[in-house]
């Protein structure tokens, strides 16, 4: 899944097999008695949101954790950033463990 590179682009398909061959060697290295063969695993194209802009791709990225089911996505559009960035902040500021006073530290 990215955001910025549509399924085809030449950099994210090396990137897709960089990733995928580390994690096909880590694998052999670690689990050398699995039963599980992970060498026949194929890689999919998931359709994802594009953001519009260069600076948006980690909420982006928040939200493709927040809803992904591993089979699809909630549907966004780069013009959902703004009110997305706000939900997040808010989240964050008023997360339970979170034990500074926000208020007096932005006034």
């Amino acid at each position: 899944m990215d955001s910025l590179r549509s399924e085809g682009n030449q950099g994210l398909l090396k990137d897709v097999r960089l990733i995928i061959g580390s994690i096909k060697c880590m694998w052999s290295k670690n689990y050398i008695d699995s039963k599980i063969n992970i060498q026949k695993y194929k890689t999919v194209h998931i359709p994802t949101p594009m953001q519009a802009t260069t600076f948006d791709c980690g909420f982006f990225m928040l939200k493709f954790i927040e809803y992904w089911t591993s089979r699809k996505l909630l549907a966004f559009n780069p013009t959902d950033m703004p009110i997305i960035r706000k939900i997040f902040t808010l989240k964050w500021l008023q997360w339970a463990e979170n034990q500074t006073e926000w208020l007096d530290r932005l006034i």
